[in-house]
């Protein structure tokens, strides 16, 4: 467990030290002090260095959305809305009819009246 960082604000020429205290589940109390050291370059000047062979990258240009948990995310998201969708239009269609059962066809043949049944 870690204690929330509050009231941090980053101005111009500051460097400054976040103090971390860390509590391991066993009740050991660790403090920690993360001293920012800030960086005068250009972006031209940081991706020359990127492309150096002894620099390390802690995240090797992977973008946010190439990880696998916002592609599982995303696919979950895809295959609710897939399920849902279907449900809505199969209870749609059990549920809602807009005939009325009682009414007699618009289109629907005449029947043949009596006279003409009693002249057969």
């Amino acid at each position: 467990m870690c204690t929330p960082i509050t009231g941090l604000e980053l101005r111009e020429d500051q460097t400054p030290q976040i103090p971390l205290t860390v509590i391991a589940s066993d009740g050991t109390t660790k403090k920690y002090t993360l001293k920012i050291k800030r960086v005068d370059k250009t972006v031209e000047q940081i991706k020359a260095e990127m492309q150096q062979e002894n620099y390390t990258s802690f995240v090797a240009g992977e973008m946010f959305y190439e990880k696998p948990n916002f592609l599982i995310s995303l696919c979950a998201v895809i295959g609710g809305l897939v399920v849902f969708a279907v449900a809505f239009s199969s209870i749609r269609k059990a549920v809602v009819n807009p005939y009325d059962s009682e009414e007699p066809e618009f289109y629907a043949a005449p029947e043949p009246e009596e006279e003409e049944k009693d002249e057969e």
